[in-house]
């Protein structure tokens, strides 16, 4: 799972990246925050493909002011945005309080 927010610098983006990043962190699931400021978010987005993860995580202006993230899958060209607990369900992470609340 590659949590990417969309803008770095931005201290909201990066403050619930962290939230969402620490919440997974206590699970078995790999997960990796590329908050790096020297990489577009496409650069940052094809980096975690190129590693191979199935997963990315969509930090942005609507994922910080309401319970949804953006999500897209290894390979595909488009993603979707759903319920930040549906996707700590699919991940089959059990603790989601205080997520996106």
């Amino acid at each position: 799972l590659s949590i990417l927010p969309i803008d770095p610098r931005n201290d909201s983006h990066l403050r619930k990246s962290e939230e969402f990043y620490n919440r997974v962190l206590d699970s078995p699931r790999s997960v990796v925050l590329d908050d790096r400021v020297n990489m577009t978010l496409r650069e940052r987005a094809e980096y975690s493909d190129f590693l191979g993860v199935p997963l990315k995580v969509f930090i942005g202006d609507r994922e910080v002011s309401g319970q949804k993230v953006s999500v897209k899958k290894r390979g595909e060209t488009k993603g979707e945005e759903i319920d930040s607990a549906s996707l700590f369900i699919r991940l089959n992470i059990r603790d989601i309080r205080g997520i996106f609340i």
